[in-house]
């Protein structure tokens, strides 16, 4: 059987599975195929991964190496959560559930196999399967990985061709694209995966009948169902606050009505009193600018940092500086705004009135 294997969504660990070359006579020509088959070829980026079940530290732990294939770039390889990937025969990075099921963390030693000594130099996220999740696994180097598992026994190990479509011409969106409609049960004859397919002797061919996309972790789709909701709780958060803002207004126009009405019968007329309203609009908004902005940074930027180390994904601070500098503007704006009907009631609230009641 073999698979071939496409693409990524930036800022996250999520990867495509086409394929499994398994004896390796086939990779060969799946390579020379896979390489060419979604255009663009000299952007487009081909590794080979093997995969076997290793014992580390007397627990059977799924264990990968990855080695990219000479002229395709850039290239692909797992993806880091902390530390750095192995370099050494004698590193590795293993995945964080693994990490905490077996009690060791970065910069201790573990043994795996028989007797092999090795460092953990970092911890990565792993293609997820029915045996295992994406923090599970141990990563180790072409090198020690062949010390493991010999090169003389390849049905010891799973040998998995990965592919990642070209930017050009959009075709890794359209990738995904194709792999989303698989997952809903259409099969795929267009795009870069269904061109590969028929590159690889159509799906009725012992190639061509095996590529498939990769699971999509579980814990990665619920996020992906909640993409909206920070959005759609920070308008609800700001229409929140514009309703605190206008009671707070009309609210102080009349605990001041007196006062209000002494200054107009002392020659105050409507226009500075609008002023005086939209005055305390303005700095009530600096100040919760002053406050907010900060404040809900660090808000955002530990929750997201919580929620990545629980699932766990790459790390990447989500800051646009763009929104940042907009909110200023706007929010001064909309506080504005909600001052017109308290500064206009304000305006045309007749003093006698005001100081009979008094």
């Amino acid at each position: 059987m073999a698979r071939v294997m496409e693409g990524r969504v930036p800022g996250t660990a999520r990867t495509l599975k086409v394929g499994t070359p398994t004896p390796s006579t086939s990779t060969r020509s799946l390579l020379t195929t896979a390489s060419a088959a979604p255009g663009a070829a000299r952007r487009t980026s081909v590794t080979r991964r093997w995969e076997t079940l290793v014992e580390v530290d007397g627990v059977g732990v799924p264990t990968f190496s990855v080695r990219a294939v000479p002229g395709t770039r850039p290239s692909i390889t797992l993806a880091m959560v902390a530390g750095r990937p192995p370099s050494a025969q004698d590193e590795a990075a293993i995945g964080p559930g693994t990490a905490k099921s077996l009690g060791v963390r970065i910069g201790q030693w573990v043994t795996i196999g028989h007797g092999e000594r090795v460092r953990l130099v970092g911890e990565a996220l792993f293609p997820s399967d029915v045996h295992s999740e994406f923090d599970e696994g141990l990563w180790l180097t072409v090198a020690k990985f062949e010390t493991v598992v010999p090169p003389s026994t390849p049905s010891l190990a799973d040998e998995v061709l990965a592919v990642r479509f070209s930017s050009t011409g959009n075709q890794e969106n359209r990738a995904l694209a194709d792999t989303e409609a698989d997952l809903q049960g259409a099969p795929i004859t267009t795009g870069p995966i269904g061109r590969l397919t028929m590159n690889l002797g159509g799906p009725g061919s012992v190639l061509g009948s095996s590529v498939e996309p990769a699971a999509v972790p579980l814990e990665l789709a619920n996020l992906e169902d909640l993409a909206q909701l920070p959005t759609v709780l920070g308008a609800f958060l700001a229409l929140l606050a514009l309703a605190a803002l206008s009671y707070i207004l009309l609210t102080s126009g009349r605990v001041r009505k007196v006062e209000f009405a002494v200054l107009k019968t002392l020659g105050l007329d409507e226009k500075s009193l609008r002023v005086i309203i939209f005055s305390q609009a303005t700095t009530i908004s600096l100040i919760g600018l002053v406050a907010g902005i900060p404040l809900g940074l660090a808000a955002a930027r530990w929750g997201w940092a919580t929620v990545t180390s629980r699932v766990p994904l790459v790390d990447v601070p989500p800051l646009s500086i763009l929104v940042v500098i907009l909110t200023v503007p706007v929010v001064l704006v909309a506080g504005n705004a909600v001052a017109i009907w308290p500064a206009r009631k304000a305006a045309h609230r007749n003093p006698a009135e005001a100081l009979r009641s008094e």
